[in-house]
């Protein structure tokens, strides 16, 4: 397993990625969107389908129902790995219970111009 280098480096795309998962507890469309860079890419596998789609995309089908929170879905997350050279980041996140039916690993890769931002996600099923 990773590991996250808990320094002042990392505390900026940490912020960024529990954003992220904070946006997606709550459906909360303008966190969302301020986590991701203009022209962030989201791609991967839902089961065996492949998907690729905006950010515009995943928020709509996120803030579609009710959230997670108000939902009481038990949704949990765990930030497994962290990795910055210089305005370059990833970040990798298992995301159990979304909606209550899948279960995710996520790479995020992130760049830093002013702040950090997702450029791009890559996501499976687990």
């Amino acid at each position: 397993m990773g590991q996250i280098r808990e320094s002042r480096t990392t505390d900026g795309v940490k912020a960024t990625v529990d954003d992220y998962i904070q946006g997606t507890y709550t459906a909360d469309a303008a966190l969302l969107k301020s986590v991701f860079h203009e022209k962030a890419a989201l791609s991967g596998y839902m089961s065996a389908e492949i998907l690729i789609a905006s950010p515009e995309a995943f928020i709509a089908d996120v803030t579609s129902k009710p959230s997670m929170k108000s939902s009481g879905t038990q949704y949990e997350t765990e930030v497994t790995d962290i990795e910055i050279t210089g305005k370059i980041a990833t970040a990798t996140v298992t995301e159990t219970g979304f909606f209550g039916e899948v279960s995710f690993r996520d790479y995020f890769h992130l760049i830093h111009d002013k702040e950090w931002k997702i450029i791009s996600k890559l996501f499976t099923t687990l």
